[in-house]
């Protein structure tokens, strides 16, 4: 994506300057002068902004779950499995990686999932299938960010091919380094020089595994109790708008 929109013009750029990170700072803090809303009004915005992002979120990973499941129910999956089925056939793979894929193409999670627990295909069909799935992102991601970019001049279609073209290449070098790295250093066994990368958070008694033990824990909390600030801030604007 670095070459793309490199032939049209920009009249406000400046050809002959470069810009450096002292001028991004200086343009912060011009635009944080000219903001005159006090550090309570700043904080309050703030707060609100990234609760209503995470409900964003939420909503759209719901909403393309309740979808893939109502094109189950009505056999619409199914249909597409058994067309998606003869070229994973082709490709030698198991033909019940279908349902997955397609479930992987409405939301990332749930098609990992379900790729995950097929034990009729492979490891090796699983990252491939997986590598794309997770590179393409799902129609769920694909929503939110058309959804920010609504808001802005960027165009979401480059976005959308490119993440179809960074699902093809994903998947084709999970294909092509699989046996090479995977076989060749990490199917016998774990390497003696290997360090696991959970190590310190399932290791009893370190302190970065207390803490995430308690952030797991709380993390619901947490959510519940961000989600009563937004209301009560959301409250309070909607009363004094009145």
């Amino acid at each position: 994506m670095r070459f793309y929109g490199r032939s049209e013009e920009n009249a406000t750029k400046e050809k002959d300057r470069n810009l450096t990170i002292r001028d991004a700072f200086a343009a912060l803090h011009r635009t944080r002068i000219k903001d005159n809303r006090p550090i309570g009004k700043l904080l309050g915005d703030a707060v609100m902004s990234s609760i209503q992002t995470l409900l964003m979120i939420g909503g759209f990973i719901i909403l393309f779950s309740v979808i893939n499941k109502l094109l189950f129910h009505l056999h619409i999956t199914v249909f597409l499995a058994e067309f998606l089925e003869i070229m994973l056939v082709m490709l030698g793979m198991a033909e019940s990686l279908s349902l997955p894929f397609i479930s992987g193409l409405f939301e990332i999670t749930l098609g990992s999932q379900m790729t995950s627990q097929i034990q009729e295909a492979t490891l090796m069909h699983q990252a491939v299938i997986t590598s794309f799935i997770l590179a393409f992102s799902g129609f769920s991601v694909q929503a939110q960010v058309a959804s920010i970019l609504a808001q802005t001049d960027i165009r979401f279609q480059p976005f959308f091919f490119a993440r179809i073209i960074h699902g093809i290449f994903s998947a084709f070098y999970a294909f092509i380094l699989w046996k090479p790295i995977y076989v060749r250093f990490f199917e016998g066994g774990q390497p003696s020089n290997a360090l696991p990368v959970m190590e310190y958070l399932t290791s009893e008694g370190s302190r970065l595994a207390a803490a995430h033990n308690l952030l797991t824990t709380a993390g619901p909390l947490i959510t519940i109790v961000s989600l009563l600030i937004y209301v009560w801030l959301l409250g309070n604007r909607i009363l004094k708008e009145k």
